[in-house]
């Protein structure tokens, strides 16, 4: 209650943020909710007028408030509920998609084959409905779309799909990356000759970011130091090549390649240097800055960590002008709260969640970094920030970056002291470049200073990237890793604030701590599952008991397959055994055709039957005969025999499941 007085708004956020995440996982009915949260608010204030006399009633007020928004944070979440809207677009579409109007809404890193871009349908079928697709398009193709630009095709049988299921039943699950984001189907489009172009709309942000992108690459002559530069500036990222990203990662400086507060620090440092004349009249200073940092993030496209960005500095400023002082983390968990407000399911995104955990670990661990030692020189304190900073951000940072990356590089605390100051240079001439390159004026001398900034950027980079030492790769960690991991931190911030008085505090979250990692290895002990998957249209079968894994499949399979399993479910033990025929497992009899069989084998019980690579077979007279609860089709089976076997299957009551619609299915898991 005491804590609820002092910051009653950041306890009221907190909890509308709980009921908005816990809304992901409960799906309470809307009217329901929405019927309870009325009637909590007609409490909330007969309590309130009620707690003016008597106070014990004003408890009852605070915890009637706290209710409510947590109830109101749950009810917006229901209604923004990912799984409403592709139900609502799937009931809209047509069976048949004969014409699709499309435009581009950015381009996406592509793959070794197809360019992709994320399109935004406007017209099915001459019927509007808006959603958002994944659109494919070969390399070698004459077709380059153009962000705003409409344009109308005409699918073929086969280029219009449901997004690909994910293949195991761990890690990242990229079909859920996309509905999370509105992306329900994919379009991959072969037949570039049959588009045609449709009405232009083209929001000023993106003229002028094409105009600057064709400005670098005239200036640079279309080189590498020009496209990372449109990464650096533009966030243009799918410009620059696989090695290139590896070797940022390595050297542990990928940020700098992501726009985020970085970058934003770096324009407001520029901005206000050039706005220095306008300092006394303060109204225009803040409006000119605010203005052109908000104009940047929507150049960009308002990616999260720049729009946190932004939207912190502005409240900042907001506060200054209004003489309120406010605290930083309530700053923070405003910011947070008005993205949400836009964009409920952002919680989820990997970019959020870095870009504000960053933050919160720079606010709680960079004052105790200035304690050990601070120098008095301005050149001494900005290199010192420079590496307090980053070991702040990635003390926070740590179970987030081991659970999404499995991975970490040390390498950052070298790279940064010299890759940040060549990265200012890099961004500050940049900025000031940006008109020129939007007119087309090209400055050699300026050109020079960039290119020279970006190979000694480089440079660096790969010398440290190189130092495999400094880099530890698949790395087992689970969520309950993190969370033991997350309660160490605290444990840490306890010992830096309280000293000696909160030793035993610190005891106890340590202990905590290891509860959960004992709980994680016990769990890896114990667990058995046998996963029927894919691999290359190939029937893949793995079995896991406890930390050990037994594949079993008749192709060579690449190593990542089983690097998965080691860094995701922590296995140290594999073996690889070829595909049987027939098995049994957990009490069910599994048998396979590849082929036509004998018919001595039409007397074989089964339980399960999969079917691989179309076989030549009378499904209907196999399941009079063998009797199986359940038929399976595997990889290259032709379409038709799959549309017969379902169908057969459905007449008997027999569960029939396709491994390249479902991606994979769970034979047996322990309890």
């Amino acid at each position: 209650m005491l804590f609820f007085r002092k910051y009653p708004a950041s306890v009221l956020l907190i909890f509308w943020l709980i009921g908005l995440i816990i809304s992901d996982f409960t799906h309470w009915n809307e009217k329901f909710v929405f019927v309870l949260s009325t009637l909590v608010l007609i409490l909330s204030v007969i309590t309130y007028f009620i707690g003016l006399k008597r106070r014990i009633f004003a408890a009852y007020f605070i915890l009637l408030s706290i209710l409510l928004f947590f109830l109101a944070g749950n009810l917006y979440g229901e209604l923004h509920q990912i799984d409403k809207h592709h139900k609502h677009v799937v009931s809209q579409l047509p069976a048949d998609v004969l014409e699709i109007k499309f435009r581009i809404k950015k381009q996406l890193p592509g793959t070794d084959y197809y360019r992709r871009y994320v399109a935004e349908i406007r017209e099915v079928n001459t019927n509007p409905i808006e959603f958002k697709v994944l659109l494919q398009i070969q390399k070698d193709s004459a077709f380059y779309p153009f962000p705003g630009r409409e344009y109308i095709y005409h699918p073929q049988p086969g280029e219009w799909r449901d997004l690909p299921p994910p293949s195991l039943p761990f890690g990242f699950d990229y079909s859920h990356y996309l509905k999370s984001h509105g992306i329900y189907y994919k379009l991959n489009l072969k037949y570039s000759s049959n588009v045609k172009t449709g009405h232009a709309f083209f929001p000023g942000p993106v003229r002028y970011r094409t105009k600057i992108r064709e400005g670098i690459f005239h200036s640079m002559n279309d080189s590498l130091s020009a496209r990372i530069l449109s990464a650096l500036l533009l966030g243009e990222r799918y410009l620059l090549d696989r090695d290139i990203k590896h070797s940022f990662v390595n050297a542990g400086v990928v940020h700098v390649l992501a726009i985020s507060g970085l970058h934003v620090g770096i324009l407001l440092l520029f901005l206000r240097i050039m706005f220095r004349p306008f300092r006394r009249k303060k109204l225009i200073y803040n409006l000119l800055i605010i203005g052109i940092l908000w104009f940047y993030a929507a150049l960009i496209g308002f990616p999260v960590p720049v729009t946190r960005a932004v939207l912190m500095f502005s409240l900042f400023q907001i506060g200054y002008e209004l003489k309120r002082r406010t605290s930083p983390y309530y700053i923070l968990l405003l910011s947070g709260f008005l993205i949400l407000l836009i964009a409920p399911r952002s919680w989820k995104d990997t970019g959020f969640l870095l870009s504000f955990t960053a933050v919160l670990s720079i606010l709680i661990f960079y004052p105790f970094l200035k304690r050990i030692y601070y120098p008095h020189s301005k050149t001494g304190r900005y290199l010192i920030d420079l590496v307090y900073v980053s070991i702040a951000a990635q003390i926070g940072l740590l179970p987030l970056l081991f659970l999404f990356f499995h991975r970490f590089s040390f390498g950052f605390l070298f790279a940064n002291l010299l890759v940040i100051p060549l990265v200012t240079i890099i961004l500050i001439t940049g900025f000031l470049m940006l008109p020129f390159w939007a007119m087309g004026i090209r400055i050699p001398p300026v050109t020079w200073i960039l290119t020279e900034s970006i190979d000694w950027m480089l440079l660096v980079i790969n010398r440290i990237s190189a130092w495999d030492f400094l880099i530890f790769e698949n790395i087992y960690f689970s969520p309950w890793t993190a969370l033991a991991l997350g309660i160490w931190i605290y444990a840490l911030y306890v010992i830096l604030k309280e000293g000696r008085k909160g030793l035993s505090k610190f005891l106890v979250v340590l202990w905590l701590g290891a509860i959960f990692l004992f709980v994680d290895k016990y769990r890896r002990t114990v667990r058995q599952q046998v996963v029927l998957s894919l691999y290359h249209y190939q029937p893949v079968i793995d079995l896991l008991n406890g930390e050990k894994l037994s594949v079993y499949s008749d192709t060579s399979i690449h190593r990542n397959h089983f690097e998965n399993y080691k860094k995701y479910l922590g296995v140290t033990q594999i073996k690889k055994h070829e595909f049987p025929r027939i098995f049994d497992i957990s009490g069910k009899k599994y048998f396979l055709i590849k082929e036509s069989f004998p018919d001595s084998l039409l007397f074989f019980k089964t339980d399960v039957l999969i079917l691989q690579n179309s076989p030549h077979i009378n499904l209907d007279l196999w399941l009079n005969r063998l009797k199986p609860q359940e038929v399976v089709s595997a990889g290259n089976n032709y379409n038709y025999l799959k549309r017969r076997w379902e169908e057969s299957c459905r007449k008997r009551g027999i569960e029939y499941t396709d491994l390249t619609r479902e991606g994979y299915k769970i034979l047996y898991r322990s309890k």
